[in-house]
C-alpha cells in the first residue's frame, strides 16, 4: 500500500510541474503577444493619416499662411493617397473644412462638398493617380493687404501628381484672418507655372 501512496505522490508532483510549465508558457506568450500589439498601435499612430487625424485645430491652429496650407496639402495626401475607411473620410472633411474661411463654407455646403470630395477621390483613384509631393513657397513670397479691415495674403503651392504622366498643378491660394486671427482659406485658383523653391 505504500508503495501505491509513494507512486502516486510522485505522479501526482510530475503532473503539477508540467502544469505549472505550461501555465508559465502560456503566460509569458500572452505577455509576448500584447507587447506586439502594443507595438503594432504604435506603428499605426505614427502615420501620416493618424498625425492629421490627431492634429488639434483648436488649441493648435497653424500659425501662417505656409503652414495652413502645408496641413491643407497633407489632408489632400491622406485623401487621394490614402485607403480610407468612411469615418476617417468623414474626419478629414471636418478637418478640411476647419481650415476654411465662412465665405468659403457658405459656398461649400456641407452635404455637396462631401458628394464632390469623394468623386474627386473616385476619380482619382480609377485614374491610378497620387500625390507625390507639394512644394509651398518660402514665407518671404506671401503676400499681404487689407481688403475692408481684414489682413489677407496669398501663396503659391505646386502640387506634383503621379498617373500615366507627371502633372504639376501650380495653385494660388487666398487667406484671410478670422476673429481669432488665425488664417483660413477663402480660395484658391490655378496659377501660371511659377519658380517655387523648396
Amino acid at each position: 500500500m505504500g508503495i501505491f501512496r509513494s507512486k502516486n505522490a510522485k505522479m501526482y508532483t510530475m503532473i503539477m510541474a508540467i502544469a505549472a510549465i505550461v501555465m508559465i508558457s502560456f503566460g509569458v506568450l500572452v505577455k509576448n503577444k500584447d507587447k506586439e500589439a502594443d507595438n503594432k498601435e504604435t506603428v499605426i499612430d505614427n502615420t501620416e493619416l493618424s498625425r492629421v487625424l490627431n492634429k488639434e485645430l483648436s488649441s493648435n491652429y497653424p500659425a501662417t499662411p505656409r503652414e495652413v496650407v502645408k496641413y491643407y496639402c497633407k489632408i489632400l495626401k491622406c485623401f487621394f493617397n490614402e485607403n480610407l475607411t468612411e469615418e476617417q473620410f468623414l474626419m478629414l472633411i471636418d478637418k478640411e473644412r476647419e481650415l476654411f474661411d465662412d465665405e468659403l463654407l457658405k459656398q461649400n455646403e456641407y452635404g455637396s462638398f462631401v458628394q464632390n470630395r469623394r468623386d474627386e477621390v473616385a476619380n482619382f483613384k480609377k485614374d491610378k493617380k497620387s500625390i507625390i509631393n507639394y512644394v509651398v513657397d518660402d514665407s518671404e513670397n506671401v503676400k499681404t493687404w487689407y481688403n475692408d479691415d481684414k489682413e489677407c495674403a496669398s501663396l503659391l503651392v505646386r502640387i506634383n501628381i503621379s498617373g500615366s504622366e507627371l502633372i504639376i498643378k501650380d495653385e494660388q491660394f487666398l487667406f484671410r484672418r478670422d476673429k481669432n486671427n488665425n488664417w483660413k482659406i477663402l480660395g484658391w485658383k490655378d496659377a501660371d507655372v511659377v519658380d517655387i523653391s523648396e
